[in-house]
């Protein structure tokens, strides 16, 4: 859709049980844009998941830490 408004949409179909006919008026609208707030909602698990593979990193980049010796 290349525009805002009202928009009629028609269906024929013509088949072995017979045929189908249906019309319907749609308005079409791009105000539905989910509020700023939930930006928080849907990236908040990928910087969950961030921070836990982050913290395994470093987890285990200390446990295989060797003291040297000479």
């Amino acid at each position: 859709m290349d525009h805002e408004g009202p928009f009629s949409v028609r269906v024929e179909v013509n088949g072995p049980l017979g045929t189908a006919d249906v019309a319907a008026n749609v308005e079409a609208t791009y105000d539905l844009r989910p509020p700023p707030f939930m930006l928080v909602v849907y990236v908040m698990p990928f910087l969950l998941v961030g921070f836990l593979w982050l913290k395994l990193l470093v987890r285990r980049r200390t446990a295989n830490r060797t003291p040297f010796v000479l």
